[in-house]
């Protein structure tokens, strides 16, 4: 912002004709970047509308303004560039609040729970290394069962194999929580044939797990320590050849993913 002049600066200094609401609602692309500054619009009839955002440091719900005699609501967010930023919008009616995807702006990222919009920085450009390589050898996908587990009933579990793996070599172990989200909603095995033949990261051996009540079982589940420590490990080290120190295995997970990590 820092004085800098906006497209939606027109309307905010005057009193627009619903004609020129219309047109720089229907003119832009939504979230409008201009230089470092976002702005997110909304038009309908609301109490109040608020921007849910993911960005660490500031508050979680950002208000819109609404634009005197107009039924648009506006709000602009420095957005550093290159950035990517995952929202909702809040439209509160009558004391409550109902979460929505920006009806403007057809981005979208999508997860376990559904879907967010998302906002690009200026010059954000998708990395390279989440996009399939026709030139990289791919690592197999495995999926397993190990029927005896501590929870009493049997557990799933898909392994990644790096191309090229040789039973005379030690590699690094992974196990990542929540496996089957980071399968199908972040390119996992994309991102490692990618980041491995690049030479970003060592081949490793990756274990995605797959919980049952991940709700019950991440935050402090004396049966999911066990299983990762006395079923699976062993299950994986009698099967692969893998490094036996701390430095060379790594837990991975979000949320309570992290939590259980």
């Amino acid at each position: 912002m820092s004085g800098r002049h906006l497209a939606i600066d027109a309307l905010r200094t005057g009193t627009p004709s619903a004609e020129e609401v219309g047109a720089f609602a229907d003119g832009h692309s939504f979230p409008l970047i201009e230089g470092r500054s976002a702005t997110f619009v909304w038009r309908g009839q609301a109490d109040a509308v608020q921007l849910r955002h993911f960005i660490y440091g500031l508050p979680a719900e950002l208000p819109f303004s609404r634009i005197d005699g107009t039924d648009l609501w506006y709000c602009i967010v420095d957005v550093p560039e290159m950035s990517r930023i995952e929202y909702k919008l809040n439209i509160i009616r009558g004391g409550g609040g109902e979460w929505v995807r920006d009806p403007r702006n057809g981005n979208l990222a999508h997860d376990p729970f559904g879907a967010n919009s998302v906002c690009h920085g200026a010059g954000y450009v998708t990395p390279s290394w989440i996009e399939p390589d026709p030139e990289v050898r791919r690592g197999t996908l495995e999926e397993h069962v190990l029927a005896d587990t501590p929870f009493g009933e049997p557990r799933r579990i898909t392994l990644y194999k790096p191309a090229r793996l040789r039973p005379t070599r030690r590699y690094p172990l992974l196990i990542v929580h929540d496996g089957g989200d980071y399968l199908n909603f972040a390119s996992a095995r994309t991102v490692l044939d990618n980041l491995i033949h690049r030479d970003e990261v060592l081949p490793m051996v990756v274990a995605f797990t797959h919980p049952g009540d991940r709700l019950v079982e991440y935050p402090d589940d004396p049966r999911h320590v066990a299983f990762i420590a006395e079923t699976l490990l062993p299950w994986l080290e009698e099967r692969l050849p893998l490094y036996g120190t701390p430095e060379r295995r790594c837990l991975m997970g979000a949320s309570f993913g992290a939590v259980a990590s």
